[in-house]
C-alpha cells in the first residue's frame, strides 16, 4: 500500500539549507527517492513530506539528484501546462491543474554531490519542456506557491 502524503495545508514553510546539515539532507533525500520510486514520479520537494528545508530530489536519467536553495526565472515562451501534484492524489480521483509555464527556465542554486564525499556545488542550468515544468513546480512548492493557487483545476476521474 502506497503511503498518502500530507495535504497541501500541512506543507511547512521552507528554510534555506546550511552546509552543517548536509548529512541530514542526504538521509532525507534517500527516503524521498523511495517515495518517488513507489509513486512513479520525477521529483519531490522536502516540504511535501513535512521537512521544512529548501531542497528537492529530481530523477535525471534514472539517477536521483538533490538540489538545495534553488530559484528560477523564465527565459522562454509561455505555454499551457497541465500539472498534477502528489499532494492532490487519492484512490478514485486525480486532480490536475492548467496553468501558464515558461517552456524554458534558468535554475540557480546548489547541487549536492555524494561521491567521493558529501559536498555542495553551485548550480546554474537551463531546463526545457517537462524538466522545466517539474523544476518550476518543485521550487514553487518550496516557496509556498501551490499549483492549486496558480492554476485552474481540471478534474479527471480514474478507475
Amino acid at each position: 500500500m502506497k503511503k498518502q502524503l500530507s495535504i497541501v495545508e500541512e506543507i511547512p514553510k521552507s528554510n534555506d539549507v546550511v552546509n552543517e546539515s548536509l548529512f541530514e539532507i542526504y538521509k532525507y533525500s534517500n527516503k524521498m527517492e523511495k517515495i518517488c520510486i513507489e509513486n512513479n514520479i520525477l521529483g519531490l520537494a522536502a516540504s511535501q513530506v513535512g521537512i521544512p528545508l529548501n531542497f528537492f530530489v529530481f530523477k535525471n536519467k534514472n539517477i536521483f539528484e538533490c538540489y538545495l536553495n534553488c530559484s528560477y526565472e523564465g527565459v522562454g515562451e509561455k505555454y499551457k501546462s497541465i500539472e498534477s501534484c502528489l499532494n492532490f492524489k487519492n484512490k478514485n480521483k486525480l486532480r490536475r491543474f492548467e496553468m501558464e509555464r515558461h517552456f524554458e527556465i534558468k535554475v540557480y542554486g546548489r547541487k549536492m554531490s555524494v561521491f567521493p564525499s558529501i559536498s555542495l556545488e553551485n548550480f546554474s542550468e537551463t531546463k526545457k519542456g517537462v524538466e522545466a515544468v517539474v523544476f518550476a513546480q518543485l521550487i514553487d512548492l518550496q516557496n509556498g506557491k501551490f499549483i492549486s493557487k496558480l492554476g485552474k483545476e481540471i478534474e479527471i476521474y480514474v478507475e
